[in-house]
């Protein structure tokens, strides 16, 4: 409910109409507006819709699911350049696995662009009951913690989604789990443009152990009004 668009009915001298006795609101809410995805159905390499950022790893299909290339410090991280981007926009996949020996990190990136790494970072360090959580800006290779948290319970089937929306001279980044809103960080010096995308990272067991699915990326933060009407004595009237 905009706040902004409440309307006082009172007479203004102390005294109530009870014709006149309401409150006018306005609902808004952001809309979101799919722009691209993948199913990650192929084999190896993603298709050419993507582009591996430099010196990253390529994330690679297999089985229906995307995973890490290699089982090594270094992410695998592309970014969907098959189309160009608003600056307010959305990522999400499903999260498969995430478990196992060593670091399993499985992110949705945000403004990013292919040269040296710079990008939002909206990422699950596991699956489990358990989880940390963390926004990240890189900007040249130097990265920032914007938000982070612990104890977030984040099963194999969750969708993990990461937004970013201008606000005046900043931007506002949120991490959500089945859209359920879990950190959000103004970033003062933010990132302008670039592609969406993900970044997958597996630094012990077996590259299959970090795993996501059905990733998705569009348009996000437009306010639409979806509703609006009048309250009177507690009762709302359409």
């Amino acid at each position: 409910i905009n706040l902004d668009d409440w309307e006082d009915s009172d007479e203004g001298d102390g005294s109530e109409n009870p014709d006149r006795d309401y409150s006018c609101y306005q609902v808004e809410e952001r809309i979101m507006g799919i722009l691209a995805t993948d199913a990650f159905g192929g084999a190896g390499n993603l298709d050419g819709n993507w582009t591996t950022v430099t010196a990253f790893g390529n994330p690679q299909q297999s089985a229906g699911d995307v995973q890490p290339e290699l089982v090594s410090g270094t992410p695998s991280l592309s970014l969907y350049t098959g189309i160009s981007w608003p600056n307010n926009q959305y990522a999400q996949f499903i999260a498969r696995a995430a478990g196992g020996p060593g670091q399993k990190y499985i992110a949705a990136i945000l403004r990013g662009v292919t040269g040296e790494r710079t990008n939002y970072e909206v990422r699950i360090q596991s699956i489990g009951a358990s989880n940390v959580v963390v926004i990240l800006r890189y900007n040249t290779g130097t990265s920032t913690t914007g938000a982070s948290t612990s104890g977030v319970p984040i099963a194999a089937g969750n969708t993990v989604k990461g937004s970013v929306v201008t606000d005046g001279a900043n931007a506002i980044v949120k991490l959500y789990v089945n859209d359920i809103e879990i950190l959000s960080w103004t970033d003062t010096s933010p990132l302008i443009a670039g592609s969406p995308g993900i970044m997958l990272l597996a630094t012990g067991g077996t590259a299959d152990q970090t795993r996501a699915d059905n990733w998705e990326a569009g348009s996000f933060g437009d306010s639409v009004i979806t509703g609006s009407g009048r309250q009177h004595m507690g009762f709302i009237y359409g």
